[in-house]
């Protein structure tokens, strides 16, 4: 039987889930927290681990008790490691979600010894928690070859989930629960293949990471009125239209090129035609006026934006808002991805 730690696997990251059939996907909240691997061994211990799978030591005693009335030996848990002192709840579809306070677990977490971790459970009052979320082994058996949906069964199989030791909560992902999920500071969400395995410390589109903040470099390529009757009209723009390089195919690229239509780019024996993106606020009262005055002079520059990513179905991010100019960027590396 194997007592080793397993690496973790990583996933990749997405700011847009449009692409993604989700039919074929499950969502977990994106825990804030620290990343784990347990062990349960075959002489009533649980030895706990690190991302980098450094020893934990016997800092975390109250989980380990708890996971053995619920696992036997030989299970090895992915996990992630979170305190909830302060933390944040919401009701999504009948369930209260709770956002951990990442503060308080990276303190309790980067406590040596089981004393000091004691002593601020007694000054915080509470404890670590741990949130399960797969399983790669149980006993003899390797499940890392099963599917995504086949370790889900297998946890929730288990008896004895609460407390402090937790199993994920799965979230529906439509724009009413992400942007609840938002409001609220949750960093974001872990989309799951249904179908897709474990892969040991490797990087794999199994698994998904959608954060609900994320920065985008765009181009500037015009700019909205300010609204009539308000004090900015005739002195001051609204709000910056901005846009990127979206890859087209090579007739649409000639025609809009013949045209003297959008903007064009040819990199990489790729082609790209410039589409507006969306329109972005944040922007002071002094810069808007000199927009106004000399729009010519920021037309063309690269900005980035700060926004929530989008919501299925849609390509635009949510509620962007300018963070800063790069002068440092040339605007052919405002390549749009999915």
């Amino acid at each position: 039987m194997n007592f080793s730690p397993r690496w973790p696997m990583k996933a990749e990251e997405t700011k847009d889930l449009s692409s993604l059939d989700m039919k074929k996907y499950k969502a977990e909240l994106k825990y804030d927290g620290r990343r784990g691997i347990i062990v349960i061994g075959g002489e009533g211990n649980v030895d706990f681990y690190s991302s980098t799978l450094k020893h934990q030591g016997d800092k975390l005693p109250h989980l380990g008790e708890q996971l053995l009335r619920m696992f036997g030996p030989g299970t090895i848990l992915d996990c992630e490691y979170v305190v909830f002192k302060d933390g944040q709840s919401v009701e999504l579809d009948g369930q209260e979600v709770w956002v951990p306070n990442f503060t308080y677990t990276a303190k309790m977490m980067g406590r040596k010894t089981r004393d000091r971790v004691i002593e601020l459970e007694d000054e915080i009052g509470v404890k670590t928690s741990i949130v399960v979320f797969d399983i790669m082994q149980m006993g003899d058996l390797d499940l890392t070859q099963l599917t995504w949906l086949d370790r889900r069964i297998v946890l929730e199989k288990v008896d004895g989930w609460g407390e402090h030791v937790l199993l994920s909560q799965l979230i529906e992902v439509n724009d009413e629960n992400l942007e609840k999920l938002a409001s609220i500071g949750a960093e974001g969400l872990m989309l799951k293949y249904i179908y897709g395995k474990w892969h040991e410390g490797k990087r794999s589109w199994d698994w998904i990471k959608f954060k609900f903040l994320s920065d985008w470099d765009v181009i500037i390529v015009g700019f909205t009125n300010a609204r009539d009757g308000s004090k900015y009209e005739g002195r001051a723009v609204g709000a910056i239209w901005y846009g990127q390089w979206v890859e087209c195919g090579k007739l649409q690229f000639d025609i809009a090129k013949l045209n003297g239509g959008k903007p064009t780019l040819r990199k990489n024996d790729k082609f790209y035609i410039l589409e507006t993106r969306g329109k972005c606020a944040g922007v002071d009262d002094k810069l808007r006026e000199d927009m106004y005055r000399s729009p010519n002079n920021y037309i063309g520059k690269v900005i980035t934006v700060k926004s929530f990513a989008p919501v299925p179905g849609s390509h635009k991010p949510r509620m962007p808002q300018l963070k800063e100019f790069r002068d440092d960027k040339d605007s052919s590396e405002c390549i749009w991805s999915n």
